[in-house]
């Protein structure tokens, strides 16, 4: 805040379900900001093809107008939280966002937090 200037870690919104079966299933239910859904569903699935993300076995996009609903399978022996720190560092599942938070005043650039005066 002294600098006016700064980022913000945007992440999703998820949910890991254990199936009666033994596997795990990730559920994505919001994405953050500016970020394509369409794209982040191809972009899972062809790491999964490539082989770059181990125990993925299938992708869904089950969104509908009630809301959003992204459920990624996970295989039995593969564990849901290791495939999940793979797709933040490989996908936009986990994004940054840089702010600028300085006010031109007569001509000057200054900090807004910093020039507002308390009663």
């Amino acid at each position: 805040m002294k600098t006016g200037k700064g980022s913000i870690v945007l992440v999703r919104v998820l949910k890991l379900k254990q199936l009666k079966s033994g596997r795990e299933r990730i559920v994505v239910t919001e994405f953050p900001y500016m970020v394509n859904k369409t794209k982040v569903h191809e972009h899972i699935v062809r790491l999964a093809q490539e082989k770059r993300i181990e125990g993925i076995t299938a992708v869904r996009d089950e969104s509908s107008r009630e809301g959003v609903r992204f459920v990624i399978e996970v295989r039995r022996d593969a564990s849901a939280n290791v495939i999940l720190n793979n797709l933040f560092k490989l996908t936009q599942l986990q994004t940054n966002f840089s702010f600028n938070m300085l006010a031109i005043e007569k001509g000057v650039p200054k900090n807004p937090f910093f020039a507002i005066k308390i009663l």
